[in-house]
């Protein structure tokens, strides 16, 4: 039936008699994501383009000479193209959007079917100049591939600021915004690269061309797990103290345009559901950036925010104080409590928020959550929402002197003995231990080897051997 409908869908989608739905077939339902790498070779002189292709599928479960198969690929040009099934019209849509950019970069689109394990495509015509051509790849989630391809920091600026596909903007954005985070913890600041993604946003809060929701989501950090997965050698608390140095930088120095498009989201603000959601996020995005970067209005209309009738908005203003070191982050916690304590789902919010905060006292905070009259050691949800807390607190639980895993171990073994289901799931924040480098994966084996040490259920002592890299004693 998924199957049917996506022959259907591309039979009636594509203009190229060529596609070969049967082996876009094979590549569907073939497990594992597959790697798409692209290699590129610019001749100036000649204006011609070409585009190096090779895929393969890395997976446990794929076979050891996994089948290529056939998926819509990269185009190329200025913004070029990434590929996705040809849409009615895909084609000239695509170059309205090329000649919508500074014609620097030329202006070619094209959709490439990648059906080989390696394919090399030449693109001639392009304009002659020093550089090659910004590429543009995989438009509006064309093509479910993880994509390895080399390309500048310049390059990717020019999209962000310029490219007409929200997506490939997205794309664009977020590669910076990892590359600066990354940067930023490991010694100091880009300053060329972040001044670039200041001027990039600056032009995304004007764009009268986007919705609000595509302007909150363009402007959307990383996350830290994100962060970590890219780093060579993480480290959570310096990855999470550049995350609120650059929201301060952007708070600060796009202090203008922000408060310019605040007037426009706030009459959107008790629309129902799904109406005004943009409207709400990016609000969300303003209030921490400006609290970030200290402004008095944003962080009491957060504070404020609280007492209101959108639970998103309430949310929202506590996870912009959070961070913060301010009267108003207690005062607006305490509100929070004093309104919702009576419903335990909605208490469980400020749990998480309480144990996640980033403060000295972060180890003593979560035990007396622990100990608190409102806390539930029975339901999971309750136990997740503290644990859970600290574990997505990157200065307290990934502290240097292994406190914060030493508690984390005891925590768990203590779950074991009431919820041994609960605490399994717990211990694999552990899991990857490994690749924090010698002295924090150091830490994090001695609590793991703490819990091995009690007396743990079947569920908790397999996942427990498994971080080791031992067989579990059955």
């Amino acid at each position: 039936m998924e199957d049917a409908a996506l022959e259907a869908t591309s039979s009636a989608a594509t203009s190229s008699a060529e596609f070969d739905f049967a082996q876009f077939r094979r590549w569907y339902n073939q497990a594992g994501t597959p790697v798409l790498q692209l290699e590129r070779h610019w001749d100036a002189a000649g204006g011609t383009l070409t585009l190096t292709a090779r895929q393969h599928t890395p997976h446990p479960r794929a076979a050891p000479q996994a089948a290529p198969g056939a998926a819509p690929g990269p185009g190329a040009g200025g913004p070029g193209r990434r590929g996705r099934a040809c849409a009615p019209g895909g084609e000239s849509e695509l170059e309205a959007a090329a000649r919508s950019l500074p014609p620097r970069w030329g202006q070619l689109s094209r959709l490439l079917v990648v059906d080989q394990a390696e394919q090399r495509f030449v693109l001639t015509g392009l304009e002659h100049q020093p550089h090659p051509p910004a590429l543009s790849l995989l438009r509006r989630f064309s093509t479910p591939v993880r994509l390895e391809v080399e390309r500048s920091s310049e390059e990717l600026l020019h999209l962000l600021a310029h490219d007409s596909e929200p997506v490939a903007r997205w794309d664009a954005g977020q590669t910076l915004l990892r590359r600066a985070l990354i940067e930023r913890a490991a010694g100091g600041p880009n300053e060329p690269l972040e001044e670039g993604l200041v001027a990039g946003f600056e032009r995304i809060l004007r764009d009268g061309l986007l919705s609000e929701a595509n302007r909150s989501v363009l402007l959307d950090l990383p996350g830290l797990a994100e962060l970590e997965a890219e780093a060579a050698e993480p480290d959570p608390p310096a990855l999470f103290a550049a995350q609120l140095a650059l929201e301060r930088r952007f708070g600060s120095e796009l202090a203008e345009p922000l408060l310019e498009a605040l007037p426009r989201c706030t009459p959107q603000w008790d629309l129902p559901w799904p109406q005004g959601v943009g409207d709400r996020m990016l609000t969300a995005t303003i209030w921490a950036w400006r609290a970030a970067a200290g402004e008095g209005a944003a962080i009491a209309a957060a504070a404020a925010a609280v007492e209101g009738p959108s639970m998103t908005l309430a949310r929202a203003g506590l996870r912009a104080l959070q961070p913060l070191e301010h009267p108003a982050r207690e005062q607006a916690l305490a509100a929070f409590y004093a309104r919702w304590q009576d419903k335990p789902v909605i208490l469980d919010a400020w749990f998480a928020l309480e144990a996640s905060a980033p403060l000295a006292d972060g180890l003593e905070r979560v035990q007396r959550l622990l100990e608190h009259p409102r806390f539930d050691p029975a339901a999971p949800n309750s136990v997740r929402a503290v644990l859970g807390g600290l574990a997505g607190n990157p200065p307290v639980f990934h502290a240097a002197d292994g406190s914060g895993y030493r508690f984390m171990a005891a925590r768990i073994a203590e779950l074991d003995r009431r919820n041994p289901i609960t605490a399994s799931r717990l211990a694999k924040v552990f899991s990857r231990w490994q690749s924090y480098g010698a002295a924090r994966g150091a830490a994090q084996r001695a609590a793991l080897e703490q819990l091995a040490d009690e007396r743990l259920s079947t569920n908790t002592r397999e996942v427990v051997e498994q971080c080791l890299g031992t067989e579990p004693q059955r």
